[in-house]
């Protein structure tokens, strides 16, 4: 269904799968801030101070851990800790994360951890291997328990180390911040023996530095809106009317903007990074196609990632500029390459782009935005969350999309769930037309997706049930416009072209995306989207999404209730995942906001 082959999937596929199994576990970047930490997290506010060097203190305690046998093997649960270590083939182990906001620019001079003593349990069965990832197209070439048996065959403590510290710069409450994200293991194993060890009991000591003065002071402007500038006259209603909301806001042409950066998109890079420093700039807002406002080309594992993530994370945690290309080639946010680059990954803006190709459609877009945000609140149809799944790779187990938004339900309590299954044959193209006609503030798909549409199946049955662009012309949601998540692959793909629909990659007459066609659709569709440019991975348990597209998805939705634009969504969930899973470029990097990153969600309550 996708316009990609089978064979560059599965070559992509196990690119992916080897990159998840070197990791080191020095990457790891972990987050867990919400249910048990309030239990677990005790912070000493007192600082000390000793030649500028300041310390903060945690003291966490554990239950004794629990065995369970799982088919051949044991599950290892602490009731305080809801994530494993996340290394396919490798022992799931209990994994606490934590994350520390220090102020911006502080330097992390020493994280020190001491563990009570240790207590011992003896296995009659192995410790189960972490599942390897599914890639959202193909079948899994993969068993779901596949061991790494030199990790296995050998007597030593696994985690060699019982914890790991990362340090990014990024936002937090929209304040710029110094991230320092604790990744700790309170069991380790030894698989030869099959013995574990456990400790009761954490003190941590985190020993920093304050930067001398802070590097934003100035608060002139909120929403820098960049785009060519023919296109001025069309976005000024949009201009006035963030304006009149209090949204201070400045248009800059890309005519403008020229300097210092090898290329246009470093340039635009660094005149972000004046406007926030200068300006006060919090949102970023990029009007126009690729082919007029360029996108940032990525490189993971050979295979190249579209994403506008590059214009959002402008900082280093030492304040420094990021580059994305640190090894100096030309080649940007290089990763599994001779010499990767370093990139820090944290959004330092809120960034969003409304991919128009014409002035029409800016038109149509421009006036949605304010109909939106003028006219929704207190709406009943807004309090409709749809959720749209199916059996994404039937035979594998669980329904991978059903289980993924049922979480979701989950964290959107005060919604209304309006459910789209293929298990009860309730997700058609006509359906879903029908729930959308009818208003509702999001949608979540969970499942396949491509260029030109999205498609799952019935439970164990390869056949699809799909909905594609053609299905738009029955969408008549006037003014009720959605926020919609695409779980999926390709569905923001914004170099699309009639090359790759037709099979003739020389043509590259340029086409709308799937998820772009929802938001550009005139008398209904979707406000905003966020989907994917690229294939998409995921790991979906009886528990729900451990990592991948659909762990993303539901941290977006979890951060509903603690944000009030579309953008602080789509921002916290990247903090989250990158704190929670193993390093993961790609995941991060792929998903895009395709809308206007400053969107009050429900609209402004007038």
């Amino acid at each position: 269904m996708q316009s990609i082959s089978l064979r560059k999937c599965y070559v992509f596929l196990v690119v992916f799968i080897f990159l998840s199994v070197i990791i080191s576990p020095v990457f790891a970047q972990n987050l867990n801030k919400y249910d048990f930490n309030n239990r677990l997290l005790y912070l000493d506010n007192n600082i000390i101070t000793n030649d500028e060097i300041k310390t903060k203190k945690l003291h966490l305690e554990f239950s004794i851990p629990q065995v369970k046998l799982a088919g051949e093997y044991s599950k290892i649960i602490i009731k305080e800790i809801d994530s494993n270590s996340l290394i396919p083939g490798e022992p799931s182990l209990p994994k606490y994360n934590t994350l520390i906001t220090l102020p911006f620019g502080s330097e992390i001079v020493n994280v020190k951890c001491t563990f009570s003593s240790f207590e011992t349990i003896y296995l009659s069965k192995k410790v189960e291997p972490v599942n390897y990832p599914i890639l959202n197209g193909i079948n899994n070439i993969f068993t779901n328990h596949k061991t790494n048996f030199n990790i296995y065959n050998n007597i030593d403590w696994y985690p060699s180390e019982m914890y790991v510290y990362h340090t990014g710069c990024g936002l937090s409450n929209n304040n710029h911040v110094t991230f320092l994200s604790i990744q700790l293991y309170p069991v380790r194993y030894s698989p030869k023996t099959d013995i574990i060890e456990y400790t009761k009991k954490i003190d941590i000591e985190i020993f920093y530095k304050e930067p001398i003065s802070p590097l934003f002071i100035n608060d002139d402007y909120d929403l820098l809106i960049l785009s060519p500038s023919k296109y001025l006259s069309y976005l000024t209603p949009l201009i006035n009317h963030k304006n009149s909301y209090g949204v201070l806001t400045k248009f800059v042409s890309l005519e403008e903007i020229e300097g210092t950066g090898r290329d246009k998109q470093e340039q635009i890079k660094y005149f972000i990074k004046d406007a926030i420093e200068q300006w006060g700039i919090k949102y970023v807002l990029l009007v126009g196609s690729i082919d007029e406002l360029p996108i940032r080309q990525t490189w993971i594992g050979g295979f190249d990632v579209l994403t506008d993530l590059y214009y959002a994370d402008i900082y280093f945690p030492n304040m420094s500029f990021s580059s994305w290309d640190t090894n100096g080639n030309g080649r940007y946010g290089e990763y599994w390459q001779v010499d990767d680059d370093v990139v820090d990954l944290y959004p330092d803006v809120y960034i969003g782009r409304l991919a128009c190709k014409n002035k029409y459609e800016i038109r149509n877009v421009v006036n949605k935005i304010i109909k939106y945000e003028t006219s929704t609140y207190g709406k009943k149809w807004f309090n409709n969350i749809i959720l749209c799944a199916g059996d994404t790779h039937p035979g594998w187990g669980v329904y991978e999309g059903e289980v993924t938004v049922n979480e979701i339900i989950k964290v959107m309590p005060e919604f209304t769930p309006i459910k789209l299954f293929t298990s009860d044959g309730t997700f058609s193209a006509r359906s879903l037309n029908k729930a959308l006609n009818n208003g509702a503030g999001f949608l979540a798909y969970s499942g396949h997706g491509f260029e030109n549409g999205i498609g799952t199946h019935p439970p164990n049955d390869k056949k699809w049930n799909s909905y594609i662009k053609p299905n738009l012309l029955g969408l008549l949601n006037i003014d009720k416009f959605p926020i919609i998540y695409f779980d999926a692959c390709l569905t923001s793909r914004l170099d699309y072209t009639l090359g790759d629909l037709i099979k003739l990659p020389f043509i590259h007459f340029p086409l709308s995306c799937f998820a772009w066609c929802f938001i550009k659709k005139q008398l209904g569709g979707a406000i905003a989207t966020i989907g994917a440019t690229r294939v998409a991975f995921s790991r979906v348990t009886e528990e729900g999404p451990i990592d991948g597209s659909g762990y993303l998805s539901l941290l977006f939705f979890k951060n509903y209730n603690q944000s009030t634009k579309v953008a602080q969504m789509v921002v916290s969930s990247q903090n989250d995942y990158l704190n929670n899973v193993s390093y993961d470029p790609m995941t991060v990097e792929e998903f895009i906001l395709l809308g206007d990153p400053s969107l009050v969600v429900g609209g402004y309550n007038e």
